[in-house]
């Protein structure tokens, strides 16, 4: 295998001339179209020139194509709104901006409504003490389904992927060996999570394969690999300052090892009947200066 392309300059797009689809592997040809690609879609981050940022554009199958651009639709606004009670992730014009015309344009795929349609409520019911009954109204911000976040993210992760094992000769990558497996998908408000800060403090000395900062810094990835063999990777990526998504790929087992390392979510029933069971847990920020999810190690600040 040829060696991986040099880091791009950070003002400048990377553009591989591959002759294999980025996404699936599928080989160019008069039944397989080639589309220009956005591994970091221009529509999926608010009002960022791409001109002058990194980003990798490649070539991918009309198939692929079509199926990230479903994806990208409505998980952009999704995740660029603001919380329940009216906060962007970051004080930036340009984030209120775009998530009010995307919210107005896109149809959320959990609630067939428009996004900014899409606040979901529930009520909370219990008995305070004998006798006496309660009952509490919910209010959410438009929720982001898991699924279709995950869908998205393998996109990500594997257009990443291809790029550090790109052989220049055969102008095409590879794909990782094993398994695809996502961890969590958190919001901001709960990225200090015991989860969370168990897999950042688990990956932290692992080695970098892939690190970027992009969009403004509405786009974060990383990919590491862990120094046991069978090999496993952990990746990380952050969309719009406001959510985060985390796991591994590579062999089972030693995802499986992995996996181990992290603890349990502990849940509170607060509400149980025949029909369904309602949990709660408190949300736990972070602080800036103990969060090193997408940090480099000091070994590569100092070069």
């Amino acid at each position: 295998m040829a060696s991986p392309p040099s880091n791009p300059a950070p003002n400048k797009p990377l553009r591989l001339r591959n002759a294999t689809c980025i996404y699936c592997g599928a080989a160019f040809g008069q039944e397989i179209r080639r589309t220009k690609e956005h591994v970091i879609a221009r529509k999926f981050v608010p009002g960022v020139d791409f001109d002058n940022q990194w980003n990798l554009i490649a070539w991918a199958c009309q198939q692929c194509n079509n199926k990230k651009s479903g994806l990208e639709d409505d998980l952009a606004a999704l995740t660029m709104q603001a919380d329940a009670v009216g906060r962007f992730a970051v004080d930036d014009p340009r984030l209120a901006e775009h998530a009010k015309r995307k919210g107005q344009g896109s149809k959320s795929r959990r609630t067939n409504k428009l996004v900014v349609d899409s606040r979901e409520d529930f009520a909370l019911k219990g008995e305070l003490m004998p006798g006496i009954s309660v009952e509490f109204g919910l209010i959410s911000s438009p929720q982001v389904d898991c699924d279709r976040a995950f869908a998205l993210a393998r996109f990500h992760i594997q257009g990443f992927f291809y790029l550090i094992t790109y052989d220049r000769e055969a102008k095409q990558g590879h794909f990782w060996p094993g398994q695809f497996g996502p961890v969590a998908l958190v919001p901001k408000s709960d990225w200090g999570n015991s989860q969370m800060r168990s897999f950042q403090d688990l990956i932290c000395e692992w080695e970098h394969r892939v690190y970027g900062i992009a969009a403004d810094e509405f786009f974060k990835v990383v990919i590491r690999r862990g120094p046991d063999e069978p090999p496993v990777w952990a990746w990380a990526l952050e969309w719009n300052a406001n959510f985060r998504l985390i796991g591994f790929f590579g062999d089972p087992e030693a995802m499986r090892v992995a996996y181990s390392e992290l603890p349990t979510m502990r849940k509170r029933i607060v509400e149980q009947t025949e029909e369904y069971t309602t949990f709660m847990r408190q949300e736990l920020t972070i602080q800036p200066n103990q969060d090193r999810l997408f940090d480099l190690p000091a070994k590569d600040r100092e070069r």
